[in-house]
């Protein structure tokens, strides 16, 4: 897991150390937060919101340290469309306890639960999925991770298997990229490859790229399309769609994609909505 730097915030907290592209990701989300309940809370009786690597609920921008926001934890207990219940999962004891007591100043706090320990592991996956069962709940699970291999693919088959719950994906272009050349030729970073994508046919893309066959003349680009794929065909999601926006660090490299995936026909055309008003103001492509 990537190690992420971290400082005290200004209410005596740790806060995680960010970018604006982290800024960016969190204002689709938030937007995607509200469009999702109004949408959502007349057909739903719970609609509940799940945060499989929730951090602190606080960040700090790199460049400038007095520049702090709310993580996503944060900002789906405090929308103004409310999910009528929030579980957050995370595996760092520092990071557990100041999202406590982040959430404890909420004025939604009774809805809100934090399990401290790893999302990957069978008791915690056990939790998550009772948090989503019921006939009449609707679950959006946001998995923000850090490296390609975080979350592992059989977990989040396991969390969704007969469960109703869209998943928002924060897939790491970056990891790929740089990581590839080492994927072909090391047992081990193969092996972190294929407990990301949930079967070793990663290759088989990357191969279909080289040759020219996958439409597209980036790697990452490549296997971002067969990750969606793989929530088709691994997670039975019918309807699976990237943000228009690939997100760029200060320096313009890419580093992740936004990707939805959900039951309904009427995701996506959410998707499409919030993608309307860029970060910043500018309208977008939709």
């Amino acid at each position: 897991m990537v190690e992420q730097k971290r400082r005290t915030a200004m209410d005596g907290w740790i806060a995680r150390e960010s970018g604006e592209w982290a800024e960016e990701k969190l204002y689709y989300l938030e937007r995607y937060f509200y469009a999702f309940n109004q949408a959502t809370k007349k057909a739903f009786d719970r609609r509940v919101y799940v945060d499989l690597l929730a951090g602190p609920g606080r960040c700090y921008l790199k460049d400038r340290p007095e520049k702090e926001f709310s993580g996503s934890p944060i900002l789906a207990l405090t929308g103004e469309a409310p999910f009528s219940s929030v579980l957050c999962v995370e595996g760092d004891t520092r990071n557990a306890e100041a999202l406590k007591h982040r959430i404890a100043g909420c004025a939604r706090a009774t809805t809100a639960s934090v399990v401290s320990g790893n999302a990957n592991a069978p008791e915690t996956i056990g939790q998550v999925r009772e948090a989503l069962s019921g006939r009449k709940t609707l679950g959006l699970i946001f998995v923000d991770t850090l490296g390609l291999s975080d979350v592992s693919f059989r977990t989040l088959q396991e969390i969704t298997a007969d469960r109703r719950a869209d998943l928002i994906y924060t897939f790491q272009v970056s990891d790929v990229t740089r990581n590839i050349g080492e994927a072909l030729n090391n047992d081990n970073e193969a092996a972190r490859f294929t407990k990301a994508f949930g079967d070793s046919d990663w290759e088989t893309a990357w191969e279909a790229h080289v040759r020219g066959f996958a439409g597209t003349v980036d790697v990452a680009d490549a296997l971002t399309s067969f990750f969606e794929l793989r929530l088709q065909s691994g997670l039975g999601y019918r309807y699976v769609k990237s943000l228009h926006r690939l997100m760029k660090n200060s320096k313009n490299a890419p580093l992740y994609r936004l990707i939805l995936a959900s039951h309904s026909e009427l995701a996506p055309k959410l998707w499409e909505g919030v993608a309307k008003i860029e970060f910043g103001g500018q309208r977008g492509l939709f």
